[in-house]
């Protein structure tokens, strides 16, 4: 007499509840210099919801140790230049890339454009030394950001690894809105410069989505 033996079926993308907001994504390849082919996919942060976090910063600056780039953003106190709290922001190496990247695409105006309009002067980032007590670190692979004149402001994004894992399958990606940081557009622009410094150092990277 034969068994009837249970039969348990996975669906091969799935989108587990409090993983984020579901976006769409459009896969593309992409000819590498070297005549290679590489998949990957473009995000429209557009389609996410705005960050319920809110943080307003005076000071920033940004540092790269162990494979991970740190955004650093502060709140001075009244009375004094110590912190009154600091705001970081783990990202890879690969996320601040293409974060750079985007900023880098940017036209009519690009940051430059602002930058030499309104006369704003290189700013000087801050060395951050000493953690206040109020201290909060998210991480975060996806920045959308606007400039408008002498104001800035990055909303940050983190999608998962379990979100990654299924966004090729099912074309949509499940993004958690972390915060949102308003900053003056020279302290933006320094941030980027840094940025570009720091990617000499980066590893190689092969895979990834970009941003639209």
């Amino acid at each position: 007499m034969s068994k009837t033996q249970r039969r348990t079926d996975f669906p091969r993308a799935v989108h587990r509840v409090g993983e984020g907001a579901l976006i769409e994504v459009l896969p593309r390849s992409v000819v590498k210099t070297d005549g290679t082919t590489l998949a990957v996919i473009g995000v429209n942060l557009g389609q996410a919801p705005v960050p319920d976090r809110r943080y307003v910063a005076d000071v920033g600056t940004v540092t790269y140790a162990n494979e991970t780039v740190k955004m650093m953003f502060g709140q001075q106190k009244i009375s004094s230049d110590s912190l009154r709290s600091l705001l970081v922001i783990y990202m890879s190496p690969l996320a601040t890339r293409q974060f750079v990247e985007s900023v880098d695409r940017m036209q009519n105006p690009s940051i430059e454009d602002i930058a030499k309009k309104l006369g704003l002067q290189r700013e000087e980032l801050n060395r951050i030394e000493h953690e206040p007590d109020q201290t909060v670190a998210f991480a975060s692979n996806m920045i959308a950001s606007a400039f408008s004149g002498r104001e800035c402001c990055l909303d940050f994004y983190h999608a998962s690894s379990f979100s990654m894992a299924t966004a090729a399958t099912s074309k949509k990606l499940a993004v958690d809105p972390v915060v949102r940081v308003d900053i003056r557009t020279s302290l933006a622009i320094a941030l980027v410069e840094e940025m570009r410094k720091l990617e000499q150092n980066f590893p190689p990277e092969e895979t990834g989505g970009k941003h639209l």
